[in-house]
């Protein structure tokens, strides 16, 4: 439709893609020149840099198929570490405006104990044909003092690009 901003948002642990139904249709009211893409990155609790390469190969694809100049990746909980992993660990994603977290647990968080619980049953399922071999890394990559986290905050922020606000082009 000939929009040029993009945004691109990752739910949190334990979430699913219906998380930013309701965000998403606001974001896409045809003034706002923004298009919305509701990534859902499966298994959930997959390690967090394949998650984020998972990712990455959507929104290279969205950039190659549109006329995007301005990249926003929004993340809730574990999808603004996702959006951090992307900006701060992987090649520049072209037109890479803003990166905005929400309650995510950049220094960690407790509830993640429940990865404990979620490795231990995708332990258990893998006796099952063709169940997926993940296990529930993520889930122990948010905890709090994990050797992940302390790597991503060990990394330094990207440029931003700059516009000037308002502007349409």
């Amino acid at each position: 439709r000939g929009q040029r901003r993009a945004v691109f948002l990752f739910h949190g642990y334990l979430q699913w893609g219906p998380t930013f139904n309701r965000l998403e249709k606001l974001l896409d009211i045809e003034p706002l020149d923004i298009f919305p893409v509701n990534c859902d990155y499966q298994p959930y609790s997959q390690d967090l840099r394949r998650s984020a390469e998972e990712e990455r190969r959507t929104i290279d694809w969205v950039l190659a198929k549109t006329d995007v100049r301005e990249v926003f990746l929004v993340g809730h909980s574990q999808g603004g570490i996702i959006a951090r992993e992307m900006a701060q660990r992987q090649a520049p994603i072209r037109g890479l405006t803003r990166v905005v977290t929400l309650s995510s647990p950049h220094q960690g968080t407790y509830t993640a104990i429940v990865g404990n619980l979620n490795w231990a049953v995708t332990r258990a399922l893998r006796v099952v044909p063709g169940f997926p071999r993940i296990e529930g890394e993520s889930g122990r990559q948010i905890g709090v003092g994990s050797r992940y986290l302390a790597g991503l905050n060990a990394c330094p922020l990207p440029p931003v690009a700059s516009h000037s606000p308002g502007s349409r082009g």
